[in-house]
């Protein structure tokens, strides 16, 4: 978070992203078969769903907890690109998000359909037929054996890509895959850059023990996370990504 801050030209006092040096992350990355939800009833397309809310007089609204949440990326991002989205930030954590769309307070949902939150909480949702159904395909698009486990049984087809279905410029394309890239590797721990190397080394073996732990990837999945370890390179390359396009597109950066 601090880094993104700064990055984004916030002057903080005593820190510099370039004065750190990662250990790695402890969560695995995020699920690449993100899709946007939305209830069976309101529409079945993404067009559906805009022109509804345009006859309506009104947005299509998304829940964030706060801005750069990963859920709330897509959302913001298709509010740019002049969708008729508003993302509604100020929800505590992704429970209460999925509870206000459960409750259709909110239209949209991005999420992850495995996602074991939706299991122990809205188990409703993965009935069949199921009251909600993916409009757009936000990442990648999923491999046939991701389909057969985590969309087929629910009566779920894969969406289009959000890129197949709107006209975006390749910058305005470039602007969601490096907001997802960073906001992937947000979760870092680091270090000061003056810690000695003797030091540092270890500390990196030692985070990268524990992060990979088996118990401590079930301790973490208790809790709703995917527990994990990722190098201090990978970390680092997505943050490389945001300060490229500072310095050479400024209207990626934008």
């Amino acid at each position: 978070g601090l880094t993104m801050r700064e990055l984004f030209g916030e002057d903080l006092a005593g820190f510099s992203s370039d004065k750190v040096a990662s250990l790695g992350g402890f969560e695995a990355p995020e699920e690449s078969y993100q899709m946007i939800f939305i209830h069976r009833e309101f529409a079945r397309s993404w067009q559906e769903a805009t022109a509804k809310a345009q006859q309506e007089g009104r947005k299509l609204k998304d829940g964030s907890s706060g801005v750069g949440n990963s859920s709330s990326l897509v959302t913001e991002w298709l509010s740019r690109v002049g969708q008729p989205v508003q993302v509604v930030y100020g929800y505590g954590g992704t429970a209460e998000r999925y509870a206000a769309f459960n409750r259709r307070e909110t239209d949209l949902n991005p999420m992850e359909s495995n996602d074991a939150r939706v299991v122990n909480s809205f188990p409703n949702w993965l009935q069949r037929p199921s009251p909600i159904i993916p409009i757009l395909t936000t990442r990648d698009v999923p491999r046939a054996d991701w389909v057969a486990k985590n969309l087929t049984p629910f009566g779920w087809e894969v969406p289009p890509h959000v890129f197949d279905v709107l006209k975006v410029t390749e910058t305005q394309k470039q602007a969601l895959v490096t907001a997802y890239a960073i906001r992937n590797a947000a979760d870092r721990a680091v270090v000061p850059k003056r810690v000695p190397e003797n030091i540092l080394q270890p500390l990196r073996q030692a985070f990268k023990e524990t992060a990979s732990d088996p118990t401590f990837i079930a301790a973490m999945e208790k809790r709703g996370f995917k527990g994990g370890y990722r190098a201090p390179e990978e970390i680092d390359s997505a943050f490389s990504l945001l300060i490229k396009a500072k310095n050479s597109k400024p209207e990626l950066y934008n």
